[in-house]
């Protein structure tokens, strides 16, 4: 089990949870619908096609040696799951994984969209085929040079509207709006990543952003897609996207200025970069977790709300004491 869970990459799936988790308790905050099964079954199906896409991944990055010629692999946070490389795991049997995965995936859409309509099917399609496009030998994403907008798009802006639309049969510009940092961070994560996966990618034809702009270019632009995602924050809940309490959201600050720190001056150097792929995970965990609870304290939830606040103070602090981010300066 402990291998398919290392395959499976189940310590990131978080990225395409929280999104989903997001996008339901939206639709309660804005418009007081929620149906808890069907929340249930969204957050499953999402983490089914995430799960298939780590899946789907490994096995093509096997095939196109991009993961057996990749020395500068930091796992978890880059080079994949390892576990084809390491002969932990046969490629055929994580491929047929990955079909599984997103078979029952499909059956949880399918059943979405007879619950709460058709849009639910095309949304669940283009995040299924992106993620087998990202990384295909045929097709794919990351050689055309788009693979971490559209992911960004997939697991941020799409999965958002999709929950919300499980929920509410019909979509609004304000979810939308609420979705953008989101997709964001899900992007830089993917950017920070690919640091340590420069030679493996430059090896095996993945245009990935920092394989086409070079290592220093990619440093400025993550710092100037953090200073963006903090002003969408702002922006949201000042133009009314989003409640007030959704400005907690910029709790995560610490952790982008000092990813923002770590990317300018170490992004040649994969050992010093490191934390910044963690940090990165930690803003997503953070930002993500505030901003849900930023829906139920404005939806009403207050108990819950609180709850989830107080676990969520003291796994912040910790964090930031264990990293030494509870001062200035970084």
């Amino acid at each position: 089990m402990k291998k398919w869970i290392q395959a499976a990459r189940l310590y990131v799936i978080g990225a395409s949870v929280l999104p989903a988790a997001f996008g339901g308790l939206f639709a309660y905050y804005k418009n007081g619908a929620f149906a808890p099964s069907l929340f249930v079954l969204t957050v499953i199906g999402i983490a089914l096609i995430h799960s298939g896409a780590n899946l789907i991944n490994d096995y093509f990055d096997f095939r196109s040696g991009a993961d057996l010629y990749n020395p500068d692999a930091v796992f978890p946070y880059s080079g994949g799951s390892r576990v084809i490389v390491e002969g932990k795991i046969r490629a055929e049997a994580v491929l047929c994984a990955a079909i599984l995965c997103y078979s029952v995936a499909s059956l949880v859409g399918i059943y979405l969209t007879y619950r709460s309509g058709w849009a639910i099917l095309p949304i669940g399609i283009v995040g299924i085929a992106s993620s087998i496009l990202y990384v295909s030998p045929r097709f794919s994403m990351l050689k055309l040079g788009i693979g971490e907008i559209v992911l960004g798009l997939d697991f941020g802006v799409l999965t958002v509207l999709g929950a919300y639309y499980v929920q509410m049969g019909g979509l609004s510009f304000a979810a939308f709006m609420a979705s953008l940092p989101l997709a964001i961070i899900i992007a830089l994560i993917l950017i920070v990543n690919e640091f340590p996966d420069y030679r493996g990618d430059l090896a095996a034809d993945k245009r990935t952003v920092v394989v086409r702009l070079g290592k220093k270019k990619t440093a400025v632009l993550v710092n100037i897609l953090l200073l963006v995602t903090a002003f969408l924050i702002l922006f949201n809940a000042l133009a009314g996207f989003t409640s007030r309490w959704s400005l907690t959201a910029l709790l995560a600050l610490p952790f982008m200025l000092k990813t923002a720190f770590i990317v300018a001056k170490h992004y040649d150097d994969v050992t010093r970069m490191l934390p910044a792929n963690r940090f990165m995970v930690e803003i997503l965990i953070i930002g993500g977790a505030w901003l849900i609870i930023s829906c139920l304290l404005s939806g009403g939830l207050v108990i819950p709300g609180l709850l989830l606040t107080g676990l969520l103070c003291f796994y912040q602090i910790v964090t930031m004491k264990k990293n030494g981010l509870q001062t200035f300066p970084y």
